[in-house]
């Protein structure tokens, strides 16, 4: 497995007027991201999707498709102390790669403008629950349980929407995951930074 580099991306954060100060989270969680063929094949389904139900959400950027995994958390900055955590968590994952399948997109449930549309399936999400549950053991045995998720649902959220889209068959989307990541998502920007990346053994 290969050692994470620690990132010093984006951690401060910017006055909103004079005299006052906006409050910017950084969101820290560990994910598996489709390989650059599937999710330019899930930007595809995302796009055939909005045109036919007339959605208005913006899709996600394609490096920024992902299956969440387990957080980490949300901080002003980045804290060392957690990542080091979040490090040595991963570091004792050891599994082999696998291939997991999507063929199903449908609303997921939320407010307002935040309904996300996703992609799900079945194929691999057995191997894919095997990963949240082990490294979740891992999380808890290093400190940190508080964001530890007890249910998982493997999906990966193409955009948000406020309108509904039922449950239907899309082509399916396949590939091998081969590693997870530690992800830093700074609010109020669209993009990810990868703060470590572990492989997946075989």
């Amino acid at each position: 497995m290969r050692k994470a580099a620690f990132s010093r991306a984006a951690s401060a954060w910017q006055p909103a007027f004079p005299g006052m100060e906006l409050r910017r989270l950084d969101n820290i969680f560990f994910a598996t991201c489709p390989d650059e063929a599937a999710a330019a094949q899930i930007h595809d389904i995302a796009k055939s999707t909005v045109a036919e139900f007339g959605l208005r959400g913006r899709l996600l950027d394609r490096l920024c498709l992902h299956i969440t995994l387990h957080g980490v958390g949300e901080y002003e900055g980045l804290p060392r102390s957690r990542i080091a955590q979040a490090n040595e968590a991963a570091r004792s994952i050891s599994m082999p790669g696998f291939d997991v399948g999507f063929d199903r997109a449908m609303s997921f449930g939320g407010n307002g403008q935040n309904r996300p549309l996703v992609l799900s399936g079945s194929v691999g999400h057995a191997e894919l629950r095997r990963l949240h549950r082990l490294l979740g053991e891992a999380m808890r045995r290093v400190g940190l349980w508080r964001t530890v998720r007890s249910s998982f649902t493997p999906h990966v959220t193409m955009l948000y929407d406020s309108r509904t889209v039922a449950e239907r068959p899309v082509p399916l989307v396949r590939w091998t995951v081969r590693e997870f990541v530690l992800v830093h998502s700074p609010q109020g920007h669209s993009r990810h930074n990868h703060l470590g990346r572990w492989e997946l053994a075989g």
